[in-house]
C-alpha cells in the first residue's frame, strides 16, 4: 500500500468539513480534504439558504459552498474526491484508507455527516457490491446495465438524472402513485425511453450472490405482494438518516446510534481525531453551527499539532 504524508486530513466536505480545513491550511498546514461525493452535503441542494449570517437576501446552498471552497483552497486546501473505506490509528499516526490507497496525517476530522439507510436485508451486505448512496460517484459504472434508484426527493431526481445517462433500464421505485413533471428534471426523466416508474411501491430486500446485488424486491403498497426487480445496482435516497460512521466502528467511541462522542473542541475517544457537524450528536442541524463544529476543531486541531504529542 502506498502511503502520503499530510498533516491533517478531514474527511467529508460539508460545511463542517471545509471550515475545518480552512483553517488547517491557512495555518500552513498540509491538509488534505477527502469527499465521497458532492462538496457540500445536503446544503448544496438547498435552493435557498436565508439564515446564514452575512447574506441579508439570502444565498443558494450551491453558492454558499462554492465560497467556502474556493476560500479554502485559496489557503491551500487540497481536495481529492473517494469514498473512505478504513481509519487506522497507529499511536500518533493515522491511516485513512481510499480505494487501498493510505493517506497519513497527524490529525484526522471526521466530517461525514448523516446518510439514509432503508435498514433492508441486503443493504450492508452488497455495500460496494452494487448498492451505493451516491450516483454521481458510482453511476458511471453502471452504463448499459439495470439500474434501480429508491427514492422520490429532489436529491433523488437529481441523482436519478444523472444516473439515466448510464443505466438501462433505470427503475425508479418511488412511493406515490405517480412521478408528477413539476419540474424540468422530473419531465426530462418521464421523457427518457430508459426511465420506468415503479410507483406505490417499497424496497424490502436486495438480493444478490457473490459477484454482487442481482435484484431488487419490492412491494406494492396497492395491491399487497412483492416482485423482484432484476438489477445490478440499488441506489438508495430514501429511509432513516444516520451518521456515517460505519467505518469508525471499533476505532474510535460512538454512542447506541452511532455518533461519535467528542468533547467541547470536538476531540474524540483518540487524541488528534476531531469529529465535526451531524455525525456528532445535537439538536440543531445547521450550517451555522457545523462551521462552529469545524472552526472549533481546527483551531484545537492546531493546539495538537503545535503540541507535537
Amino acid at each position: 500500500m502506498s502511503t502520503t504524508a499530510y498533516d491533517a486530513i478531514v474527511i467529508g466536505g460539508g460545511p463542517g468539513g471545509l471550515t475545518a480545513g480552512l483553517y488547517l491550511a491557512r495555518a500552513g498546514r498540509r491538509t488534505l480534504l477527502l469527499e465521497q461525493a458532492l462538496l457540500g452535503g445536503q446544503i448544496a441542494q438547498t435552493s435557498h439558504v436565508e439564515n446564514y449570517p452575512g447574506f441579508p437576501d439570502g444565498i443558494s446552498g450551491r453558492e454558499l459552498i462554492d465560497r467556502f471552497e474556493q476560500q479554502a483552497r485559496r489557503f491551500g486546501l487540497e481536495i481529492q474526491f473517494g469514498r473512505v473505506e478504513a481509519l487506522r490509528v497507529d499511536g500518533d499516526e493515522k491511516e485513512v484508507v481510499v480505494a487501498g490507497l493510505g493517506f497519513r496525517a497527524r490529525v484526522v476530522v471526521v466530517a461525514t455527516g448523516l446518510v439514509q439507510r432503508l435498514g433492508v436485508p441486503g443493504e450492508q451486505e452488497f455495500l460496494g457490491r452494487g448498492v451505493s448512496y451516491c450516483a454521481t460517484c458510482d453511476g458511471a459504472l453502471y452504463r448499459d446495465r439495470p439500474v434501480a434508484l429508491v427514492g422520490d426527493s429532489d436529491w433523488a431526481m437529481e441523482e436519478a438524472h444523472f444516473l439515466s445517462r448510464f443505466a438501462d433500464p433505470l427503475y425508479l421505485v418511488i412511493h406515490g402513485r405517480e412521478l408528477k413533471p413539476s419540474d424540468e428534471i422530473r419531465r426530462g426523466l418521464l421523457e427518457n425511453p430508459r426511465v420506468r416508474v415503479v410507483a406505490r411501491s417499497k424496497a424490502v430486500e436486495i438480493r444478490g450472490d457473490d459477484q454482487g446485488v442481482t435484484g431488487l424486491v419490492v412491494e406494492s403498497r396497492e395491491q399487497g405482494g412483492t416482485s423482484e426487480l432484476r438489477v445490478d445496482g440499488v441506489f438508495i435516497f430514501s429511509g432513516r438518516k444516520r451518521p456515517g460512521t460505519d467505518f469508525l466502528r471499533g476505532v474510535l467511541d460512538l454512542d447506541e446510534a452511532g455518533y461519535v462522542r467528542v468533547d467541547e473542541n470536538g476531540e474524540t475517544s483518540v487524541p488528534g481525531v476531531y469529529a465535526v457537524g451531524d455525525v456528532r450528536r445535537s439538536r440543531f442541524h445547521q450550517v451555522a453551527t457545523a462551521v462552529g463544529d469545524g472552526a472549533v476543531a481546527g483551531m484545537d486541531a492546531l493546539r495538537y499539532l503545535r503540541a507535537g504529542r
